[in-house]
């Protein structure tokens, strides 16, 4: 079933899902919250702002208590590790665990259906773009982040803060990556270890693979996964934001601009491979394609399917002329709905073990993720060092911020207009026209 299909179905789903649920007042979005540095200035702390810890000494007894976990079954490895961490610690604590789904859209259409249907999961793998939704529609509860190891990096917990908040915490983070073919650039003439840094260098070196490599297709640009997330890194790192401080659409801008151009440009001249999805990164590691943007969190199946077929290379994604590194935290986070104090504890336990050092450390090298642990870093030293395309974006130290999507009952619905948004640019449609219709179909959508 490709995207397009999809999305005709969830939409509906969940607005009839949502309808059967408590309606949430729409809040408005704040500009995204940039994360501190992992070292700050002498006398600044590294600590997420505005954390409101909520302690409780509660002590419950876990015998008959059931734990319903859901997640996306593909990104859930470390799972059954925290669960045993947490079982052995309280005995007669039981899961049930529903990892069906495969995406973050799988996993919300599920809980939406679940809530619906009064069996709403205790805790939630979402992605961080998704905080916000839980928040307003599905009762997600404010997390007391003393249950969180001492070595969690609390550089990342700014990425599940809401209104001042925290109602999640970041497991799994990646970043935008770019990812090139060393083999093709050299049979091209351009240096192998030197990608692009901006999207007009990108051009260039397309346009020079076309000219001297013409079986491979110079780049590749998702349309259909992660659309949003990557639209949002390019508008930021051109100068741009997403929403306004009252949630509309600011993305229609000179920096929309220059974030949607090398969409149009390169698939328009042929240098890209159009609408595409996952089957994109097939045609990589197949060899034939000379440049993709990608994520942290493939870096590991890029490994496998690549193999020693070719060298390949990693770097931080590219930029809008003039622009910097402006990168919103990606990946995915955990959000408690219980209210039920007792749960709600053995949640935050079951989080706790899911972001140890030891399941972090376990999961990072699988996948590509970084690591939420300063102590998970340190035990894969040795790993980085033999596998330098994955430290790629645990070196990062451009600036990061908070994911930021719309707010309020029909938010995913009008976070997916990116994704039409960005198959009409890369089918032809003018950049400013696409622009000017999305902000329009948004601000329909959320009834402004």
């Amino acid at each position: 079933m490709n995207g397009k299909r999809i999305l005709l179905l969830v939409v509906p789903i969940l607005a009839l899902s949502l309808a059967a649920c408590k309606a949430a007042t729409p809040t408005e979005a704040p500009e995204p919250t940039p994360l501190p540095p992992t070292e700050a200035p002498a006398g600044q702390p590294t600590e997420a702002p505005d954390v409101k810890p909520t302690a409780t000494e509660l002590v419950c007894s876990p015998e008959g208590l059931e734990l319903r976990i859901t997640f996306p079954g593909r990104l859930g490895p470390g799972v059954p590790a925290a669960v045993e961490m947490v079982k052995e610690k309280y005995p007669g604590l039981e899961f049930a665990l529903s990892d069906a789904s495969s995406t973050y859209t799988d996993t919300l259409q599920q809980v939406v259906a679940d809530a619906a249907a009064g069996v709403k999961p205790d805790v939630v793998m979402v992605g961080t773009a998704q905080v916000g939704f839980y928040v307003d529609n599905l009762g997600a509860q404010i997390i007391d982040p003393s249950y969180l190891p001492e070595t969690y990096n609390q550089r990342f917990l700014v990425a599940g803060i809401v209104d001042g908040q925290l109602y999640a915490v970041p497991t799994q983070v990646s970043i935008p990556l770019i990812i090139w073919n060393k083999d093709i650039f050299a049979a091209a003439g351009l240096d192998p270890d030197t990608p692009p840094a901006t999207f007009a260098e990108m051009e260039a070196f397309a346009r020079q693979i076309k000219e001297n490599v013409p079986d491979a297709t110079p780049t590749f640009l998702a349309t259909s996964i992660v659309y949003d997330w990557i639209f949002q890194n390019l508008v930021q790192s051109a100068g741009g934001q997403i929403t306004d401080q009252n949630g509309n659409p600011a993305f229609n801008s000179k920096a929309g601009l220059l974030a949607l151009e090398p969409y149009y440009i390169l698939n328009r001249d042929g240098l890209g491979l159009g609408i595409a999805g996952l089957d994109g990164f097939g045609a990589f590691t197949e060899g034939v394609v000379g440049m993709a943007l990608s994520s942290s969190s493939l870096m590991g199946r890029l490994t496998k399917g690549i193999g020693d077929a070719f060298e390949w290379g990693v770097a931080p994604m590219p930029v809008p002329e003039g622009g910097e590194r402006r990168f919103a935290a990606g990946g995915n986070a955990w959000v408690i709905l219980t209210d039920e104090p007792c749960r709600a504890q053995f949640a935050s336990e079951f989080i706790a073990a899911s972001v140890a050092p030891e399941t972090q450390a376990a999961f990072s090298q699988v996948t590509g993720y970084i690591p939420v642990d300063k102590a998970a870093l340190e035990m894969l030293a040795d790993f980085y060092a033999e596998n330098p395309n994955f430290a790629v974006s645990v070196n990062y130290e451009g600036e990061l911020t908070s994911a930021v999507t719309f707010r309020g009952e029909r938010a995913f619905e009008a976070s997916e207009v990116f994704r039409t948004m960005l198959e009409s640019v890369a089918t032809g449609t003018q950049p400013s026209v696409a622009l000017a219709e999305a902000e329009q179909e948004i601000l329909s959508i959320l009834g402004r």
